[in-house]
């Protein structure tokens, strides 16, 4: 009987590590959950964390980093995408809003579990008073993201000051990321893209009315 290589078993050990600790730092935060708890629902021995990752520190760290890039590209490609369609215009406010709204929508309900649970760990992250340790990539990463979208908008508002435009923009990625990590909520049926629709046209209808309602001198 054929035998599956050791390093081919450490790197499939390591991804069901790194898949276990994803879905219960999701669930219960990076407090929440011990090693042996990863290792548990990952169905490997506890030794085996530590040889990929020493600490748990060091796995959350790594779990937040490691579909960061893929965020990125997908999120920056729907906002090209709108600014492409447009042609020779600019994109309207609510156009670039709805880019950003729809797609987190889609990783959030629409791309599977893995995703739901990726962008449910943002809700935990930026709680912890001690997150600058975790997320250095990531938030480089959203700071990419941010400043493309807030740079789309200040063309499309040229008398708004772009730092005021970035400060009611953040105010929205913290409201959908408070939205989407709340799996019992009321506000949006997450399971319909109709619900979906529904909410991401309130949400787009009280923002874009605030970014165009913007006093340069507030």
């Amino acid at each position: 009987m054929s035998r599956t290589p050791l390093a081919e078993r450490k790197k499939t050990g390591k991804i069901a590590i790194l898949d276990a600790a994803e879905t219960l730092f999701a669930r219960l935060g990076y407090y929440g959950v011990s090693l042996r708890d990863i290792t548990s629902e990952a169905k490997v021995e506890l030794g085996l964390s530590s040889y990929h990752f020493g600490k748990k520190e060091e796995l959350f760290r790594q779990v937040v980093e490691r579909r960061a890039d893929e965020m990125c590209q997908i999120e920056l490609a729907a906002l090209d995408a709108v600014v492409a369609a447009a042609g020779d215009l600019v994109p309207t406010v609510e156009q670039i809003l709805r880019a950003y709204v729809m797609t987190r929508f889609d990783l959030s309900y629409a791309r599977g579990a893995e995703w739901a649970d990726y962008t449910r760990l943002s809700h935990h992250f930026l709680a912890l008073d001690d997150r600058g340790r975790f997320i250095g990539h990531y938030r480089d990463v959203a700071r990419t993201i941010g400043a493309a979208y807030v740079d789309a908008l200040a063309r499309t508002l040229p008398s708004t000051p772009r730092d005021k435009i970035a400060i009611l923009f953040d105010m929205m990625r913290l409201t959908l990321t408070s939205i989407t990590a709340d799996t019992t909520s009321t506000v949006i049926e997450a399971d319909t893209p109709e619900g979906r629709e529904v909410a991401a046209r309130k949400l787009i209808h009280v923002f874009a009315a605030g970014l165009k309602t913007l006093d340069p001198a507030d």
